[in-house]
């Protein structure tokens, strides 16, 4: 898989897909078995716990969806996002954000955050998931200072069945207008401006 910052280039959008302006949004890949989408698609909002993955047959959930929003509030960081240049250490991070994410979803809860290791497939079965070849050490230094109390992100998913669903942030000024509103975004083509080999499924 390639990791980093997703580009996705609204075109359109109804309820809380007005939210975000048209234009480019940067959101992280939540959903690894999927195709990116490579024309333009009408996606879902939803709240990134009600996000359902087909491969791992189970939605988000709340305890993951809050880890993520206190991974995004703690460690994103704006300058991953847009149409660069970027330096090779803002590509790393974005991509070791991207790894921390893939954690979160893809394996099972640990009993605390010190539990976490995206370097080791910790989940029996079908799920699971380890990474090489990303700054693995930074995603689990995020990771494993997660406590529940830190900032929280408001975030929602794009989603869309068949392909790649996303989780962005939503606006500051937005967050409690159209708070609760359903919605769609069309989303055309991603750019993937951070790219670099990173985790296997």
């Amino acid at each position: 898989m390639y990791g980093g910052v997703y580009m996705l280039n609204k075109t359109a959008g109804t309820g809380q897909g007005t939210i975000w302006p048209n234009g480019l949004i940067g959101g992280f890949c939540i959903e690894l078995h999927e195709p990116a989408p490579n024309s333009t698609f009408t996606y879902d909002v939803v709240m990134p716990e009600d996000a359902y993955n087909s491969f791992l047959g189970e939605s988000i959930g709340t305890k993951k969806a809050n880890y993520l929003s206190e991974l995004w509030g703690r460690f994103f960081n704006p300058a991953w996002v847009g149409s660069g240049p970027f330096s090779v250490q803002q590509n790393s991070a974005a991509e070791a954000f991207a790894t921390a994410v893939w954690e979160i979803i893809y394996e099972g809860l640990p009993t605390s955050p010190a539990g976490w290791d995206v370097t080791v497939d910790g989940t029996a079965c079908s799920g699971g998931f380890r990474c090489e070849g990303a700054n693995t050490a930074l995603a689990n230094s995020w990771l494993h200072s997660l406590t529940g109390c830190g900032p929280k992100a408001d975030l929602r998913a794009f989603v869309y069945n068949g392909k790649q669903d996303y989780i962005v942030q939503v606006p500051e000024p937005a967050t409690i207008a159209l708070l609760g509103l359903g919605g769609v975004v069309s989303l055309l083509t991603r750019k993937n401006r951070r790219c670099g080999k990173g985790g296997c499924l």
